[in-house]
């Protein structure tokens, strides 16, 4: 199972290495955004880039995010928008980050609940937490 728990840092060195990778008069320009993306999963598998981060970049840049079923029987889109929201995001935010619109995340956050049995964002919090789809933060004094 993928991890798609990445900090923000890891979202944005996913994103830079992207966009390095397919920018005109950089080093490693001349990849297609198809070779890009094989170099990213490639970085990952080293562990240079976080997995999830990863995916989450090829799949706001149109690239089809590879696909693998998350608990509850949810799909890897509500595992990306029960991440989401487990991390603080509103439905307004999730539409942004995701390229849909609110209306859509919100039903998508209406079908996570019903997966999950849960019926509020802390507990779909913790069952994300439970699942090993995010991971706590601990405040500095713990």
């Amino acid at each position: 199972m993928i991890d798609f728990s990445p900090t923000y840092g890891q979202l944005i060195e996913a994103g830079q290495a992207y966009q390095a990778m397919t920018a005109p008069g950089q080093a490693r320009a001349g990849c297609s955004r198809g070779q890009a993306a094989e170099k990213l999963r490639a970085e990952a598998r080293l562990g240079r880039l976080d997995t999830g981060a990863v995916e989450l970049v090829l799949g706001a840049v149109g690239h089809r995010p590879r696909r693998r079923p998350g608990p509850a029987g949810l799909t890897a889109r509500e595992v990306e928008v029960l991440v989401l929201i487990a991390t603080g995001a509103s439905a307004k935010q999730v539409g942004y980050v995701l390229g849909i619109a609110p209306k859509t995340a919100a039903t998508h956050i209406e079908r996570i609940y019903m997966k999950c049995g849960v019926s509020s964002r802390s507990d779909a919090t913790r069952f994300a937490i439970a699942h090993g789809l995010v991971k706590p933060v601990m405040s500095p004094g713990r």
